[in-house]
């Protein structure tokens, strides 16, 4: 059975100390880039996704929602959160008021995580709100010294991981729900693709969140 979690331990096993993402985190000078290899990655996932469960008493198929700007805490929480179980409702951060009220209410979202910009709106829905930690998360990405192990036998491919939005432009915006499954066939078709001309010494670029 083929989960996110199963997809991170076979490249933590395969590529190990290897660079797996970098972040840019803009406001500084010189502007800091955050290197963590598959291993750490990996290892600031786990103790995020122990958070969740034992910190903030989250079950599975729960929803949790994230309206911040881009940065090492939303990643590893984005990431995290389904390898508990949890589901995570990423949301513009171009969303309407009664969108976000929409978005919280149909979903039965429990926790609210923010970053700073957001807090007023957050504020506004009635939703539990946190705001995102930085330094939390990079802290936990310096105490990864190894892979621990966490229950994730109980999940299925099934399971519901992420729930987008559409824009809401023309209509009442839609949610769009992608299980685990549906993650890594898009993952693998987008490996198959460029798997040609694409080498371990390579790296890409992506712009998130929207």
């Amino acid at each position: 059975m083929a989960t996110l979690s199963s997809l991170f331990q076979q490249n933590c096993t395969q590529f190990g100390n290897s660079t797996c993402i970098e972040v840019y985190q803009p406001g500084t000078e010189p502007a800091i880039t955050i290197r963590l290899s598959y291993q750490q990655f990996y290892c600031a996932l786990l103790q995020q996704a122990r958070q969740l469960r034992d910190h903030f008493t989250l079950q599975k198929t729960d929803t949790i929602a994230i309206l911040a700007d881009n940065s090492l805490a939303y990643l590893i929480l984005a990431y995290a959160a389904p390898l508990a179980g949890i589901r995570v409702l990423l949301i513009s951060t171009k969303v309407l008021p009664h969108h976000l009220q929409y978005f919280l209410h149909t979903t039965d979202c429990k926790l609210l995580f923010v970053s700073n910009a957001y807090k007023a709106l957050a504020d506004t829905t009635g939703c539990t709100t946190i705001v995102l930690d930085e330094n939390l998360a990079a802290a936990n990405v310096d105490a990864s010294s190894s892979v621990t192990d966490f229950d994730l036998a109980d999940i299925d491919d099934n399971a519901c991981a992420l729930i987008l939005h559409t824009s809401g432009t023309t209509s009442t915006p839609r949610l769009v729900y992608l299980t685990h499954h549906n993650i890594l066939s898009n993952q693998q078709a987008v490996a198959g693709s460029v798997g040609s001309f694409w080498s371990q010494q390579d790296s890409s670029l992506a712009f998130l969140p929207l």
